[in-house]
C-alpha cells in the first residue's frame, strides 16, 4: 500500500521524532548522543532547516524545526544514514538502524508551539530518567537560557518573545504539565519510557559500580543479582521480558531474584 501523505504546516514548523528500529536504545550511551547532534548540526544549514528544539533519549529523539517539508525530508534522511552507518561501525552490526520512516506532527499557531517545545524538554522527566528538566543535559533547555549552541538564534528569540525574553517566565513555564493532546507520541509512550528508565537503570548501575556487569556477572554475582532486582522492581517488567532484553534465560533471571531477595528478606 502507498504511504499516507504526510501533512504540510500552513507555518512550517513541525515536531519529528525519530527512533530505533524495534525501539532499540540505538543512542543509549553519551557518545551515540553526541554522534547523532553532530550530523544534525552539520545538516540544518545544509538543507535550510531551523533547529528551535530537541532532545535525544535512549531510543528516540526529538526536534521541533521550521522549514519545508522537502529540506526536512531530505535533512532527515542524511542525518539517519550518517547515524545509521557510525553506528553498526561502532557495534559490528548489519541492518537498518531505525524503523520506519520517521514521524511528523504540523504545528499550525503559537500556542501549539509553546507547548512543543516544552513538551520535549520534559521528556526526560515524563521518562523517569530525572526528576527536573534541568538535570538532563541532552535537549535544548539550556540553550534558551543561556548562548545557543544548536538552535537556530532567530527562532530562540521568536520563542523567548512568548515570555517577553524573560527568562523566569521562560522556567516557570517548563515546570508546569503540559496538555498531553498536543504532541505526537501515542499510548507506546508509555511502554517507551519504562524501557527507558531499564537502560538508564542499567547505564547508572554500571558507572556507579564501575563495571561491565552483562560481561563480568560470573565474577560479580552478587552485583548482578542486586541490579536484576532493581531492574525487576523499578520497571515491573516480568521476568521474560527482562530475560529478552538482556539476552539471557528467564531461569537465569528467576535465580538472580531469588538469590537476592534471601539476602533482604
Amino acid at each position: 500500500m502507498p504511504r499516507c501523505a504526510r501533512k504540510v504546516s500552513s507555518t512550517d514548523f513541525y515536531h519529528l521524532m525519530i527512533r530505533g528500529i524495534n525501539k532499540e536504545a540505538v543512542f543509549n550511551t553519551d557518545q551515540h548522543k553526541y554522534v547523532l547532534l553532530k550530523y544534525i548540526n552539520e545538516q540544518v544549514e545544509l538543507n535550510y532547516i531551523g533547529l528551535l528544539a530537541w532532545c535525544i533519549m535512549g531510543n528516540h529523539a526529538h526536534l521541533v524545526v521550521k522549514a519545508e517539508l522537502s529540506n526536512i525530508s531530505r535533512f532527515i534522511k542524511i542525518v539517519l544514514l550518517k547515524y545509521a552507518k557510525y553506528y553498526n561501525n561502532a557495534n559490528d552490526r548489519v541492518g537498518p538502524v531505525f524503523g520506519d520512516r520517521f514521524r511528523s506532527e504540523v504545528i499550525q499557531d503559537d500556542n501549539s508551539l509553546k507547548q512543543v517545545v516544552r513538551y520535549v524538554h520534559r521528556n526526560p522527566t515524563k521518562a523517569c530518567l530525572v526528576e527536573k528538566i534541568e538535570e538532563y543535559k541532552f535537549s535544548s533547555y539550556f540553550e534558551f537560557i543561556y548562548k545557543e549552541k544548536y538552535i537556530s538564534k532567530s527562532l530562540k528569540e521568536f520563542y523567548m518573545d512568548y515570555f517577553r525574553n524573560n527568562k523566569k517566565r521562560y522556567i516557570n513555564f517548563h515546570q508546569e504539565e503540559e496538555i498531553a493532546d498536543y504532541f505526537i507520541d501515542t499510548k507506546e509512550q508509555i511502554a517507551k519510557n519504562i524501557q527507558e528508565l531499564f537502560w538508564q537503570t542499567l547505564n547508572d548501575f554500571n558507572r556507579e559500580h564501575n563495571v561491565d556487569i552483562l560481561n563480568e556477572y560470573k565474577t560479580n554475582k552478587c552485583l548482578f543479582n542486586e541490579l536484576i532486582y532493581i531492574l525487576y522492581e523499578q520497571t515491573g517488567y516480568s521476568y521474560s521480558k527482562i530475560a529478552k532484553l538482556l539476552g539471557m534465560s528467564v531461569a537465569k533471571v528467576r535465580y538472580a531474584l531469588k538469590k537476592y531477595s534471601e539476602t533482604i528478606f
